[in-house]
């Protein structure tokens, strides 16, 4: 269900991320980097250094993406999820932006969203994402179970046929 708020402008991220761009901004930008251009203020030599660097160099990660030779490098800030891969071998730059930031997302489903992209293109086969389906399940069933059990001890709190001793309500606090 889409709410309406505001994210908090955090002053001093300001460096490690914040850039308003597009896709085909950002598509420009990675096929200005391909092209060893300097017109991007960055000389030759630093585009190879960047392009050498192992693991990092000058921003990007470099090695593999999906088994396949990259530089590449994806964000998560609140609110807003991207990663920018240039798959060295195959030519192919590709850009994902998202306008939305959940932990399960930024560290694992957009990640995977990103590989199946890389696989498709370099005609692998896609991760599956059997797995993730009983994740989800699993975590309904645990909120469930805990909305349940809360409500239930809500009323007989509500109704003062319990009371819980020191060691009960320290146990509840920990466990929740």
């Amino acid at each position: 269900i889409p709410v309406r708020r505001t994210e908090t402008f955090i002053r001093h991220d300001l460096p490690s991320g914040f850039i308003t761009s597009s896709s085909n901004d950002l598509m420009r930008y990675l096929d200005a980097l391909r092209s060893r251009k300097p017109a991007l203020g960055i000389s030759p030599v630093g585009v190879e250094m960047l392009f050498d660097a192992q693991p990092y160099g000058m921003g990007w990660m470099t090695g593999t993406y999906a088994g396949r030779p990259a530089v590449h490098h994806g964000g998560n800030l609140p609110g807003f999820n991207s990663n920018a891969i240039m798959l060295t071998e195959d030519g192919y730059n590709i850009v994902f932006l998202a306008n939305q930031s959940h932990l399960f997302n930024a560290f694992v489903y957009f990640p995977d969203l990103s590989r199946g992209i890389v696989a498709i293109l370099t005609n692998q086969d896609p991760p599956s994402r059997f797995h993730y389906i009983w994740v989800f399940r699993l975590l309904l069933i645990l909120f469930a179970y805990n909305l349940f059990a809360s409500s239930k001890k809500l009323v007989r709190l509500a109704k003062g046929t319990e009371t819980l001793s020191l060691s009960k309500r320290l146990r509840a606090v920990v466990i929740n």
